[in-house]
């Protein structure tokens, strides 16, 4: 038995027909939206790099705010990333981690590479169906409050002490 090993490799190949200098990447940001990837809830920005060249060091930070406050309600900064030309994709803020709710929302984006600088900032609202559907497949933890389980649990044991209070009253009379 013999093992036949075989490797393939891509290699990257930028062909010009003219001055790359002389062509500066365009970003655009088109639509916000919630998506769920991998069964966590995000909030995603389409951006597009609609010229034929490379887009190198890009660096986003990029942060949603309840429409017309400043709170920062999720937060996300990606560095070291290239974009190809012609291209575009979803980028995601946030964690993954929280539960959606539903209402009105902004959009802040801050975008550099190599060769420019784009600032964006775009308002989207989030239904109530699209929080409840989202939700519900989430494996976020759904968030549960346990109040109810300890009154619960106070009301026991008051009760208990009661009882044994009352029995060893109970007791005493009688040997009295």
């Amino acid at each position: 038995m013999a093992i036949n090993n075989q490797y393939a490799y891509v290699i990257g190949l930028q062909l010009r027909e003219s001055d790359p200098s002389g062509i500066k990447p365009v970003m655009k940001l088109h639509a916000v939206k919630v998506k769920q990837r991998n069964y966590r809830n995000y909030v995603t920005a389409n951006l597009q790099n609609n010229q034929p060249v490379i887009m190198h060091g890009l660096k986003i930070k990029s942060y949603v705010t309840k429409a017309g406050s400043s709170k920062k309600l999720l937060t996300t900064t990606k560095e070291n990333m290239s974009m190809a030309p012609n291209s575009n994709f979803d980028f995601a803020v946030g964690d993954g981690t929280q539960q959606l709710k539903a209402g009105k929302y902004t959009l802040h984006l801050t975008a550099t590479a190599d060769k420019g600088k784009w600032q964006f900032t775009k308002n989207f609202t989030i239904t109530d169906k699209e929080a409840q559907t989202l939700n519900d497949t989430a494996v976020t933890e759904k968030q549960s409050s346990y109040f109810w389980w300890f009154v619960a649990l106070g009301a026991l044991i008051v009760v208990l002490l009661g009882a044994i209070i009352w029995l060893l009253l109970k007791n005493r009379r009688r040997q009295d």
